[in-house]
């Protein structure tokens, strides 16, 4: 939100709580105090760049709530544990920034171009006008009366928006549930839910397939928070479908011609000429692979890893080089079995859920 959204969100949360308004910031921000101060009716108590870091944590461990933007003081607050509400904006993606914790609270735009990539130049932020001080104040006004939160009723001033809430799976990590429930699965969002499966296991170089139980728990979350019946699941991930298994022909292809390689650099007496004719055989493939990110967005996750992971390779003995190598095609090949294995399994229960209400 703009300044003059938080400072109508400031008025109303005086008017109605009677509650004291604290702003923080550092030294460099204070002309943003300022202006906050110059359109709001209320007498906030202005602290930027007026506190340490000792001195801010101690004030905000003594605040009931703290609503912000992704900003350093947000994640101090959730750490000294006070609530948060997060109106997470522009390129800024909370599943990767937080709020960490449990219980916390984020407002985000949901349009098809939120979150936007770091090298956006959008010159009319639609988020910044979709989220507005009306939708926060409901939010905090529940928090404040009713201390927490499970749900909110779907209407039309919510409308693009959703609210979520941070929970700490079975597994340890952090999650976000979303609280405006029956909405269809849109691919993005399905692809976050399946990303937070998988990349998990390649991280940890577990190259078993998901567990059962596992999955049943994710289809089970899946089918409480979203309204799947309203979802053609087959239609939605046909095409994903289709370039996973041309995705992991090639890693698979560039593989076999990588240990090629590493075997023929091994010997005592290697053969520079095969290799190098062995290795025109890659370039193409690893082009190939690049070009599925662009064409198809849900798994550029998969290719710029790859393309990262690739460009930190160094070594100057091409059978290290080549173990290093294999090692990356070997991920990138089981990451899309799994995915391919997921969502086989997607089409195949909810087309008998479908099969069964007809």
């Amino acid at each position: 939100m703009a300044y003059a959204r938080f400072a109508e969100l400031a008025d109303r949360l005086v008017e109605v709580f009677g509650v004291k308004i604290l702003l923080t910031g550092s030294a460099k921000e204070v002309h943003y105090g300022r202006e906050f101060e110059s359109i709001v009716t209320t007498k906030p108590l202005n602290l930027i760049g007026r506190t340490d870091l000792r001195e801010l944590v101690a004030l905000l461990k003594r605040c009931n709530l703290f609503i912000s933007n992704d900003t350093g003081p947000l994640h101090i607050a959730t750490a000294v544990g006070t609530r948060t509400i997060n109106i997470s904006l522009a390129s800024v993606h909370f599943r990767e920034t937080g709020p960490y914790g449990e219980g916390h609270y984020v407002v985000g735009a949901e349009l098809p171009c939120s979150p936007c990539g770091f090298n956006s130049s959008c010159k009319d932020m639609v988020c910044k006008r979709v989220i507005n001080a009306a939708n926060v104040f409901e939010l905090s006004k529940k928090l404040l009366i009713e201390g927490d939160l499970v749900s909110i009723e779907d209407s039309a001033a919510w409308e693009n928006i959703q609210v979520y809430k941070s929970f700490f799976e079975k597994d340890g990590f952090i999650d976000y549930m979303p609280l405006i429930k029956g909405r269809p699965l849109k691919k993005d969002l399905l692809f976050v839910h399946i990303y937070r499966q998988t990349w998990l296991k390649i991280l940890d170089r577990e190259y078993s397939s998901i567990p059962d139980s596992t999955y049943r728990h994710f289809v089970g979350k899946l089918s409480e928070q979203y309204d799947m019946e309203a979802v053609n699941i087959a239609t939605l991930i046909e095409d994903e479908l289709n370039v996973l298994r041309r995705l992991k022909d090639l890693s698979d292809s560039a593989f076999s011609i990588i240990a090629i390689i590493g075997r023929e650099a091994r010997k005592s007496s290697p053969d520079v000429e095969l290799i190098k004719g062995i290795w025109r055989g890659v370039p193409p493939l690893d082009q190939e692979i690049e070009t599925i990110g662009y064409i198809c967005p849900a798994l550029k996750p998969l290719t710029t890893i790859f393309k990262y992971e690739k460009e930190e390779l160094e070594e100057e003995d091409i059978a290290v080089l080549s173990e290093k190598a294999c090692i990356i095609y070997k991920d990138l090949g089981l990451h899309a079995s799994m995915l391919i294995q997921i969502l086989q399994s997607m089409m195949s229960t909810f087309t008998k859920q479908h099969v069964c209400v007809k």
